[in-house]
């Protein structure tokens, strides 16, 4: 005789709802059930409170910028130069003339700039050994969060010896403090951060400008950038002659990451994975410890085996 064909012989096992062989089956159910939950909750992660997404910003230079040059002789060795007129005219004692140039980079021709170069030529007829520039973005969000802010970006350099040119290469990077509804929409800050015409509050007409006082108070904010660096150099030489130059290279990460607290949806869902994940490997257990007790009739049932007697014709 040969093997043709085979099929699994079924056999069921019956009892009645209120016997122990039904309240087992029912026991271990819930068991599976409680150790799945328990097990996912242990190990963490079950309920998720925070998720990153990645996301290029949309930034531009919104032409607000100011700078301070510091001598190293005395402390009034300190010029100022800005885009704003009204503050020029409150730190005439200071003032330094200076041709500002701003191009604005798409290298993979999506609408967002990638690069912002920011040139500034002073003719300060002095010796330059330190520079202060804090320019002003529009800096947007579209994707989890619907973000529209006025951000800084703070380059500050001070050398041992004069010179005649700073070269500043770096990133303009979120900062948060903490994390963001998924899908709200923050337009907080959209006040300017650098205003004109106020000689009297953070931007004061004195010899030397109240920059730390602006930080700290621009840090105080949930979201803010920050110029991370990545290199910067320094040219010595005298600035008298030829003027002092002050480049900075400023990048737009193209993944910038976003902290968010996910929708009650997303959290149940990822929740629900995870329990899934621990309740199989305790179902797959589960089936071998009932096969090894209705086999072998530790509890009474009843046991019908599925057998098909009858020839099949053709």
């Amino acid at each position: 005789m040969v093997l043709v064909y085979q099929e699994p012989v079924r056999v069921k096992y019956y009892a009645n709802w209120h016997s122990f062989a039904a309240a087992f089956r029912v026991g271990n159910l819930l068991s599976v059930i409680a150790l799945a939950l328990v097990t996912t909750y242990v190990t963490g992660s079950m309920w998720v409170k925070t998720r990153v997404s990645h996301e290029q910003p949309d930034v531009v230079f919104d032409s607000n910028v100011v700078m301070v040059l510091e001598g190293g002789e005395t402390s009034e060795d300190v010029w100022f130069w800005s885009t704003l007129p009204n503050l020029n005219r409150a730190f005439e004692t200071r003032f330094v003339s200076t041709d500002l140039s701003v191009t604005q980079e798409d290298f993979n021709f999506d609408g967002k700039a990638d690069a912002i170069r920011i040139k500034m030529v002073s003719n300060v007829g002095a010796k330059v050994q330190g520079v202060k520039v804090l320019a002003q973005f529009e800096y947007k969000l579209r994707e989890r969060v619907h973000m529209n802010m006025k951000s800084l970006a703070y380059v500050e350099h001070g050398a041992g010896m004069p010179g005649k040119a700073l070269f500043a290469d770096g990133s303009l990077a979120l900062r948060q403090q903490d994390p963001l509804p998924d899908g709200s929409t923050r337009r907080e800050y959209l006040s300017d951060l650098l205003v004109d015409g106020e000689p009297d509050g953070v931007l004061q007409a004195s010899s030397k400008l109240r920059v730390n006082a602006m930080l700290e108070e621009y840090f105080f904010r949930n979201e803010t950038t920050v110029f991370d660096t990545n290199y910067e150099s320094w040219q010595a030489g005298d600035a008298a002659h030829g003027g002092f130059e002050t480049n900075i290279l400023l990048r737009v990460p193209s993944s910038q990451a976003l902290v968010y607290t996910p929708s009650t949806i997303e959290i149940l869902k990822f929740g629900w994975i995870q329990f899934l994940a621990s309740f199989v490997v305790f179902f797959w257990l589960l089936s071998y410890w009932e096969w090894y007790v209705f086999h072998y009739r530790i509890l009474e049932t009843r046991m019908k085996t599925e057998l098909k007697s009858k020839l099949k014709s053709f």
